[in-house]
């Protein structure tokens, strides 16, 4: 077993290789990302973002992004001004490093100062 002291991370060191097995900030997750031994790690970013006007809004996830395409969920605000009753947020665009979302209302048109909230989670590669 070693501690990295700069992260507090807990790794089992053998002969097969180095597994990561928690830390102060590990997700517990309900499947194994990566194959042993384990170089990937569950990550989690979230936010809030504003869309302006109504093309759109693009986010760029913190600490560099994701290993690959992660799982996002939104929520966006209900809007009170604008011919639908409730805003919907749409993730427009996905990579490991970024999404456009955009944000309409229920009749399908774009909205402009609604906000939205953003929860992403994937990997990340040691």
């Amino acid at each position: 077993m070693m501690v990295a002291s700069d992260t507090s991370r807990l790794f089992g060191v053998g002969s097969g290789g180095t597994s990561f097995y928690g830390g102060p900030t590990v997700i517990s997750a309900g499947s194994f990302p990566g194959a042993v031994p384990q170089r990937h790690y569950w990550a989690m970013e979230f936010g809030e973002g504003r869309q302006l006007t109504s093309g759109g809004t693009s986010i760029t996830f913190p600490n560099s992004g994701f290993s690959g395409k992660p799982f996002v969920q939104l929520t966006a605000s209900r809007q009170t001004s604008g011919s639908g009753d409730f805003a919907i947020a749409v993730l427009d665009n996905l990579t490991a490093t970024s999404m456009s979302v955009v944000v309409i209302d229920d009749a399908g048109a774009g909205l402009s100062n609604a906000s939205f909230f953003w929860q992403s989670t994937g990997t990340r590669v040691f």
